[in-house]
């Protein structure tokens, strides 16, 4: 879907598929995935979301749900590939999340990693209190940079080996 603005936020959704499938097929599996502002759940029925909303600059639901429909085609919006915490979240690589929380689908991310957690993958959530949705994008902020850094780390880390 490149250059398809359909898919603007599903980078995260799209990576997690991959490697669920890649788990599931018994497939090599990376080190670590890095997930920035990801969509955990393509419904967008967390209840937290219309508290988010008014806070959001870039993300409203009924948009991204619109999107979200067009994304997924004939596939059910809870299927795991769109809405990887369906998935059991078992034998993952680590799971690294970045996430501004005046982001409608950041309470979707910490219910992810929280799954993950409980299920002994090792995955962890940053958050960026005043970041919004994919603010990474955005080099002159500081939670861009911070979270940037922290990324480079991780993957120094996970390369190193």
């Amino acid at each position: 879907m490149a250059g398809d603005r359909r898919g603007r936020f599903r980078g995260g959704a799209l990576a997690m598929a991959l490697v669920i499938r890649a788990r599931d097929e018994h497939l090599p599996l990376p080190d670590a995935v890095l997930l920035f502002s990801p969509c955990a759940d393509a419904t967008l029925t967390n209840p937290d979301i219309p508290v988010i909303e008014p806070r959001d600059p870039m993300l409203g639901r009924e948009g991204a749900l619109w999107a979200m429909r067009r994304w997924a085609g004939d596939r059910p919006l809870r299927h795991p590939w769109l809405s990887p915490v369906n998935d059991s979240l078992r034998a993952l690589p680590r799971i690294c999340v970045f996430h501004g929380e005046r982001d409608i689908l950041c309470p979707d991310a910490k219910k992810m990693v929280a799954k993950a957690k409980a299920v002994g993958t090792n995955a962890e959530i940053n958050l960026y209190p005043d970041a919004f949705h994919v603010f990474v994008g955005v080099p002159q902020l500081p939670e861009s940079r911070a979270a940037l850094a922290h990324a480079r780390e991780i993957i120094k880390n996970v390369t190193a080996t």
